[in-house]
């Protein structure tokens, strides 16, 4: 599986990352669009919570995002991306901004909380399985939790949640308007069947 940089400083850094039956990278129609929205990220923090190949942390890197954490929870995926940011040369001098981490996002979001929730903006993307409908489910109801208990916590962030109209079990059925309601502004990217969900909180 070949996969490259599509922009900024890591421009056509290419990592050649074995096939695993349980991953889906984003393709790269959607990250170009993806990319093109959001150019500079020099003011954002950047978690990819279900990191798989790690390429959306690292085009988040390559345009300036100052803090990149990569979540992996299968093991055997972790150590292939751990194997390649260690040896690509050119991530080397990147190694103070670039986190990896094996473990469970659910984990990670608790645990983390002081770094990711009170303080810089922050971009928290979300990208599971498909299939896996309970993921989603409790990371849309950990966030509307945030956002009706203490929004002022989540302004400057912004959630990045991809999904599959055909794949993703009960995604016709969620009730963005309970989100606006709320004051996040929410818009969409799409992409063949995939659609990525931009989720925005500001003090507007």
């Amino acid at each position: 599986m070949n996969l490259t940089i599509l922009g900024g400083t890591l421009k056509g850094l290419k990592w050649n990352f074995p096939e695993f039956k349980t991953l889906r990278p984003t393709s790269v129609m959607l990250r170009r669009r993806i990319f093109d929205k959001f150019q500079d990220l020099s003011s954002f923090g950047f978690v990819d919570l279900c990191a798989g190949s790690g390429m959306m942390g690292l085009e988040a890197l390559s345009r300036g995002a100052s803090s990149v954490y990569l979540i992996e929870n299968d093991k055997k995926i972790y150590f292939k991306l751990k194997e390649f940011i260690q040896n690509e040369e050119r991530l080397k001098s990147e190694a103070k901004s670039l986190h990896l981490e094996n473990g469970d996002f659910k984990n990670w979001l608790n645990k983390n909380e002081s770094l990711w929730l009170n303080s810089k903006p922050w971009i928290l993307y979300f990208d599971p399985p498909y299939e896996k409908s309970d993921l989603y489910h409790f990371f849309l109801e950990y966030f509307l939790e945030k956002l009706k208990n203490s929004p002022q916590n989540l302004i400057g962030k912004i959630i990045f949640l991809e999904y599959d109209e055909q794949k993703t079990k009960n995604a016709k059925t969620w009730d963005w308007k309970i989100w606006e309601n709320y004051g996040a502004k929410v818009s969409f990217l799409k992409q063949s069947s995939s659609i990525l969900a931009i989720i925005q909180f500001s003090d507007q």
